[in-house]
């Protein structure tokens, strides 16, 4: 079982290995060894495994991790280290647990490195092994104490201990499945292991959960329908998610110093339905954070082999609500969403008169219920204007309802044709106007172009 923890400040520890003493030669020849790191938990084969209150996680078969070696005394400035052969930092990709294994134990393939100055190994492990690092490095300079402060240890114009660093992401395309979140989007580290010799044999790690597990309930789908593509949209300024962090293994700090994402998350379901009262579950990974701003939900289900899309946001600011997305932790929230049509409106006819116009419009529904819905116009100044009015925003006097007509003579007959039409104008002038039409569940969907008519000489 994956270890969560509540805190990453277990990792900060120093953990010795191996049987050599400090300065013992190691050969200069390249050589491998297999060994085996053995995650500081039982096994199972269930990923996720959710009671209401409470959830476990577990490690599944086929998982990897990738171990990380670093030398730091191999770390020159300024010298090409690869040309010497000598690199400070390599990684290893772990093989697939197995799926009859007694516990999570993953062997990995290691060459023996060269260490002319008998500086002391320093291992890492990280999971999943793929895409979840983005780069690794070390930082290095002078200082008689150990700094606890990350700004501190980072600081631009100050010294400090040699230090070495993970830049790690939790990715925003996900592939959740009924029962689990994307393994693939998990990120767990481990304890940082020190050792005077390469380790050997099999060595225990405890590792930690980074980020916070979610699960989303979305509700107001169709019974039965398949959770097919869908999109989770926020306020990237306001949560905050970043799309990589910077973790400290030595001291065991994590600090969200990555670029902004665009806010925005990817979700591909597998296998995925909503249940008979119409809701589904998506389990999704992230970073640690809170909105308090907005955020979107957008999902496209499949029923009976026909696509529908459904759509929900929410104005968190306005409610005075806001979500928390504790550090390995778990959060719960819920989005009802309503149907999303392609709704859009065109031009049929027109005429137009020195002082007047009729306007026939002709709008595709899409399948949309018309049973209380509401179709109109709202008239505008100028084509500036125009696109800012709502029903919200327009004065109430340039609200025009409209009535649908009888089908015009030669017009397809599944679609919905109202009339607009004005008289007493100027001669010569060109009108602005914006269609709308509001279904009786209260979404309103707004033209797309800017419509008008110019009256005649």
């Amino acid at each position: 079982m994956k270890h969560i923890c509540l805190t990453l400040s277990a990792l900060a520890g120093l953990f010795l290995l191996g049987a050599c003493q400090k300065g013992q030669e190691v050969s200069q020849e390249e050589s491998s060894r297999t060994i085996t790191i053995t995650a500081d938990s039982d096994v199972t084969k269930t990923l996720l495994s959710d009671a209401g209150s409470t959830y476990s996680v577990s490690w599944q078969t086929g998982d990897k991790i990738r171990l990380i070696e670093t030398i730091y005394a191999n770390f020159q400035e300024g010298v090409q280290n690869d040309a010497e052969d000598i690199v400070p930092v390599k990684t290893y990709e772990s093989a697939g647990l197995a799926a009859d294994a007694a516990k999570a134990a993953f062997p990995v393939s290691l060459s023996t490195r060269k260490n002319p100055k008998s500086d002391k190994y320093r291992y890492l492990a990280v999971y999943p092994a793929s895409g979840s690092i983005m780069s690794t490095g070390i930082w290095t300079g002078q200082s008689s104490y150990t700094r606890t402060d990350w700004e501190d240890l980072f600081s631009q114009d100050s010294s400090f201990p040699d230090h070495s660093y993970l830049m790690l992401s939790i990715p925003t395309y996900q592939k959740p499945t009924p029962t689990s979140f994307d393994p693939d989007a998990d990120l767990l580290v481990s304890e940082l292991l020190t050792s005077d010799t390469p380790i050997e044999g099999e060595v225990k790690m405890k590792f930690a959960r980074i980020g916070t597990i979610l699960d989303v309930t979305l509700s107001g789908l169709p019974a039965g329908s398949l959770v097919k593509d869908s999109r989770l949209e926020f306020n990237p300024t306001d949560w905050g998610a970043d799309y990589m962090i910077l973790y400290d293994p030595e001291l065991g700090k994590v600090t969200l110093k990555g670029g902004k994402s665009a806010g925005e998350m990817y979700i591909a379901p597998a296998g995925v339905y909503a249940d008979e009262s119409g809701k589904a579950h998506l389990w999704l990974r992230a970073f640690s954070g809170r909105l308090t701003d907005w955020f979107s939900f957008k999902a496209v289900v499949e029923v009976a082999g026909v696509q529908q899309t459904y759509y929900k946001k929410v104005d968190l600011n306005s409610l005075g609500k806001v979500i928390e997305f504790p550090e390995s932790g778990l959060t719960r929230f819920g989005v009802g969403l309503q149907r999303l049509y392609n709704i859009s409106m065109a031009k049929w006819t027109l005429s137009a008169t020195a002082n007047s116009f009729d306007y026939t419009i002709q709008y595709s529904l899409d399948g949309a219920p018309t049973e209380g819905m509401e179709i109109g116009v709202l008239e505008a100044a100028n084509n500036d204007e125009v696109w800012n009015l709502t029903l919200e925003t327009a004065a109430p006097e340039k609200i025009v309802k409209l009535t649908p007509i009888e089908t015009p003579a030669g017009a397809p007959a599944d679609k919905v044709y109202c009339r607009y039409t004005r008289t007493g104008l100027t001669p010569k002038t060109t009108y602005w106007f914006r269609n709308y039409v509001k279904l009786s569940d209260g979404s309103v969907y707004y033209g797309n172009s800017v419509m008008s008519a110019t009256t005649a000489e």
